[in-house]
């Protein structure tokens, strides 16, 4: 019986690079689709949106926006699937501009809006720090009657005023997510946190705190992303007392805190006497060196910063021989103690008569790591 060869159809190759579109082969898609031109074979819209999604879907924007410029070169019309494509590739890689333009070409073309196309848009301008422009565009869905999706939505909005340093915006708009009845998620009560963080307003940490107890109350499990947001807001606020329950509470929900939640609750600790729940005394310097043994016993890898903090704190406390034990394991470990804090313990060491200290210090400073 004689073989018969078969020629692949339009069909058949836009279905190899839909493949290629989710196992996210981006140059797989386009090499399919350049062997379709060397068939005498021309692709179909359905093979140029599956090779731009491809394309979007590893940031390859440059490519995507390539198809999308071709389509009328072979006298293809887009559709909503195509310009969402482009739209999404631009909104990974912070091309809010080029994104912002291809949704109003979509509308120029008549083209119904798409509620995931206009959220790729605010992705852009969220990466990009365009707040005005994501709450421009947010305000567009309600416009042409689109449900925002709560999770991409609202969420990327606060997230753009949060680059944009606009706190109140956040919080405005987390309200409106609040008054449509949709439920917020960790990512929503995040944002307006880190929103606070971003304008170092110290004096919002009540604010902070109530964000953060909602999202307990409501079952919403926040991160330790946001725990350490909530301690590092209360520590520039001088709420030290708030700091260090906020690092409990990371403890108590069976969170793992990370090296940044340790650091923060070392830099927190105010240079005062601390009592326990046992009534006992432990002071500033005891506590931020039980902090940073802590650390090391649950073999958290410790930075500069966790040393320089737990110095400090010794170092304000009139504690020298702790402050030069805690130098030298510092350098021991190879790395290097901060100059602006290790120039203002040697002047401290000299303002207190500890003259022998300050040499020391010196010493440690001008040599060379081993």
């Amino acid at each position: 019986m004689r073989e018969v060869a078969l020629e692949p159809e339009v069909i058949s190759y836009s279905a190899g690079v839909s493949a290629c579109e989710k196992g996210e082969q981006w140059w797989c898609a386009l090499l399919l689709l350049g062997e379709m031109w060397e068939a005498e074979l021309v692709p179909d819209i359905i093979a140029y949106s599956a090779g731009m999604s491809a394309c979007a879907r590893s940031g390859e924007w440059r490519h995507a926006l390539s198809l999308l410029g071709e389509l009328s070169e072979v006298k293809l019309v887009p559709n909503v699937v195509s310009y969402s494509a482009g739209v999404d590739a631009c909104g990974r890689d912070a091309q809010w501009q080029r994104a912002v333009s291809l949704l109003s070409e979509l509308s120029e073309a008549r083209l119904r809006l798409d509620v995931v196309c206009v959220n790729s848009a605010i992705s852009a301008c969220e990466k990009a720090g365009q707040w005005q422009h994501a709450m421009s565009l947010l305000f567009s869905l309600s416009c042409v009657r689109l449900e925002p999706n709560v999770t991409l939505s609202y969420n990327a909005g606060i997230q753009a005023c949060e680059k944009g340093r606009q706190w109140q915006q956040a919080l405005l708009l987390f309200n409106d997510l609040c008054v449509a009845e949709l439920e917020p998620d960790v990512v929503s009560y995040t944002g307006c946190c880190a929103a606070i963080q971003a304008c170092e307003r110290g004096e919002q940490w009540q604010t902070v705190l109530s964000l953060l107890s909602n999202m307990r109350k409501l079952k919403v499990e926040p991160s330790v992303h946001s725990y350490n947001i909530g301690i590092d807001v209360c520590k520039e606020s001088m709420q030290w007392r708030q700091a260090l329950t906020m690092f409990s509470n990371v403890l108590q929900v069976s969170l793992e805190a990370d090296v940044v939640s340790y650091n923060t609750a070392i830099s927190a600790c105010q240079d005062r006497q601390l009592f326990r729940s046992d009534g006992s005394v432990v002071t500033r310097w005891k506590l931020s060196s039980l902090l940073l043994s802590e650390l090391q016993r649950l073999s958290i890898e410790q930075n500069a910063i966790s040393y320089n903090a737990c110095f400090n704190a010794c170092a304000k406390a009139k504690q020298w021989q702790q402050a030069s034990v805690l130098l030298s394991e510092l350098c021991k470990v190879g790395m290097e103690p901060n100059a602006v804090t290790s120039n203002a313990r040697v002047l401290e060491y000299e303002k207190f008569g500890q003259w022998l200290h300050a040499l020391a210090l010196l010493s440690e400073l001008s040599s060379p790591l081993a």
